[in-house]
Parts: C-alpha cells; structure tokens; sequence
C-alpha cells in the first residue's frame, strides 16, 4: 500500500531545507571573518535540526536523511572545492610535482564516497531499495564539482547544491510512488540525467585546450566511483538486511 501524500512529501523535508538555507546564504553573501568561512555553518544547521528533532522512533526517515546531509555537505562538498582548486594545471604530472595533491585529494574524495555508501546501506537496510536515493546528493554533487575547467564560484556552487536538492527532494516523491524494486532505478538514472544536463549549461569546454590525460583520468575515475557506488549501494543494503536477519535468528542446540 503506497504512503499517503502527506506522508510522502513530509520525507523530502530535510532536503528541501537544504535546498532553502544554499538560497538563503546565497542572499547573505559569503562570511569568512578572518579567513574562516562561517557562511558553510548555514548549509548544516537545517540537517542538524532535523538530526536533533528526530530519532529511530518518531522520523527516522528525517534522522537518516540528516545524517546523510550532514556528512555530504561536511566532508564531500568541501574536499570537492580543494580538489577543484588545486587541479586548474593544464598539464598533471608527477615530475613537476603537479599530480600529488589533486591524486590525495581525488583518493580522498573516493574514500569519503564509500564510507558514505557503506552509511547509506546500513542505515536504509530495512528498504534496501531507497539506499540509492539516499546517496544520491553525494553522488551528484560529483559531477558538479570535480569539473577540471574553472573554479566553481560561491555563487554557482550554492544554485547547484540548491538545485541537487530539490531534485533529490522530487526523486523521493517518485521513488516513494514506485512499485517493487524500481525507486533503485531513480538514482543511476539521475545521474544520467545530470550529464546530459551539465554540458548543456556550460559556458566552455569539459577539458580546455592543453588539459592533460592525467586531468581526464582524474575526473572520469571520480566520477565512475560515484556512479557505482550509487547502482550498487542498494545492494549492499540488502545484503545487510540479510545479514543482519541471519545474526538475529535464535540458534538452535541438538540434544542428544
């Protein structure tokens, strides 16, 4: 039986307000008194109240999905932003000393995708199928920022994190309106989606003249993680539900 409306729009709370505080620290301007950018503090306020307000017994869909909010925007959107500062050098490579830091900050980011997936798929294990919708902020937020061809603006990374989310926001409307196991369709197809669109709204090329293959590697390797973490992560949930179930069972003892 499919929830009721109110129900299914009441899930998408903790991404709408998200997508509410980019827009309002966008009309604040960016606070950095002292070189420490406080305006970041807006982006996780919203998430940090649902987490306070919620819990595994009254909205657990909210405590989650705060959860989830609070380690993309904490850890994902910024190492993006350093990884996206130190990789503008045409050309990449290890002699001149150009590839370190955009190599540890792409294993970081990486790293920090899969621990978010493994998060993801324990913390949806009991509707494995919604894991992908879950993830699906840290994975779009990927293509966005990883792009090697100018350093994304306050401007246009607050109307992208903006935009992530209410579509995230939408998609959960629609995976909530899904039979069976097609909401775990949503999340590979958004991403689709997202490449179609991007190019589209780019003023220049993906890779400018003189980018090395070491540039192109980099981006396509990043974003090939995200992508499959977003198509496998419902799995991986499943196969904690199961896992879990297993270890649950009460064990048996033959008596002779």
């Amino acid at each position: 039986m499919l929830p009721s409306p109110q129900q299914i729009l009441s899930q998408t709370l903790p991404d709408v307000l998200v997508a509410i505080a980019a827009v309002i620290v966008l009309m604040i301007g960016p606070l950095e008194p002292l070189g420490v950018p406080v305006w970041t503090l807006g982006l996780l306020i919203p998430s940090l109240l649902v987490f306070v307000l919620s819990n595994t017994n009254t909205r657990p869909l909210w405590r989650r999905t705060a959860i989830i909010n609070l380690l993309v925007l904490g850890l994902v959107f910024p190492v993006l932003v350093i990884r996206q500062s130190v990789v503008q050098v045409p050309y990449l490579d290890s002699s001149n000393g150009t590839l370190l830091a955009p190599l540890l900050t792409t294993l970081g980011i990486a790293f920090v995708l899969v621990a978010i997936a493994v998060a993801c798929a324990v913390l949806s294990n009991e509707d494995p199928e919604y894991a992908g919708v879950l993830f699906l902020p840290a994975a779009m937020l990927v293509p966005l920022l990883a792009g090697p061809t100018e350093i994304t603006g306050f401007r246009s990374a607050l109307l992208g994190i903006s935009l992530i989310y209410l579509s995230v926001a939408f998609l959960t409307v629609i995976a909530s309106i899904l039979p069976g196991a097609y909401p775990t369709l949503v999340a590979p197809v958004a991403i689709a989606l997202e490449f179609i669109a991007l190019p589209a709204n780019r003023a220049g090329a993906a890779f400018p003249i003189g980018s090395g293959w070491m540039s192109k590697l980099l981006f396509f390797g990043i974003v090939f993680v995200a992508v499959v973490l977003a198509i496998a992560v419902p799995t991986l949930s499943l196969w904690v539900r199961e896992t879990r179930r297993l270890m649950n069972q009460p064990s048996h003892t033959i008596s002779i």
